[in-house]
């Protein structure tokens, strides 16, 4: 990482580009990853995006460094396969808590949750490959409204950093709903 940052973004930095084109300070790249680094106000943000769309799954535990140098606010938003059948598609979900693969709760603080935390259960799995019919009927009888795997990865990372000394790490989640080709 060649610099820290104040808050993290996730994914989908063209979004930002155009708005902060003039606000650049430089991008770092390999093979991997493609950090983007942005003089926002008084603070430096970063937009961090995988280059291949199977490190999805590692994406938390790479944003941890950024968050040990300094980093007090990780936000990402991404797609989510849709589980509930009376939600519309493309509505934006912000889960407060996942189920993980095998079937642990993982409690999430989500900071675009806001005042109003009405529970919304995400459910991690490892590929889209694991959301039979079966499990999505499991799914669904269990309250689960949509599933990711690197959301819930990312909620277990931010359970690990609200444990920093001396520091509150603030993360938030948002989740688009689609179908399971939204995955990739």
């Amino acid at each position: 990482v060649p610099y820290a940052a104040d808050t993290v973004i996730a994914g989908y930095d063209y979004l930002f580009e155009p708005e902060w084109k003039e606000l650049s300070l430089g991008v770092y790249e390999n093979d991997y990853w493609r950090l983007s680094y942005f003089r926002t106000g008084p603070t430096i943000t970063v937009t961090v995006v995988p280059r291949r769309t199977n490190f999805g799954e590692i994406l938390a535990a790479s944003l941890t460094p950024l968050v040990r140098r300094g980093a007090d606010r990780v936000y990402y938003a991404g797609p989510a396969a849709q589980v509930a059948e009376r939600l519309d598609g493309y509505d934006l979900l912000i889960p407060t808590q996942f189920i993980s693969f095998n079937g642990r709760p993982i409690p999430f603080d989500n900071a675009f949750a806001g005042k109003k935390k009405k529970a919304t259960l995400f459910a991690a799995l490892p590929s889209p490959l694991f959301a039979t019919r079966e499990w999505i009927k499991d799914a669904r009888r269990h309250g689960i409204l949509a599933f990711d795997g690197e959301m819930a990865r990312l909620a277990e990372e931010a359970g690990a950093w609200a444990h920093t000394p001396g520091r509150k790490v603030e993360c938030g989640i948002g989740g688009v709903l689609g179908g399971l080709a939204n995955l990739h």
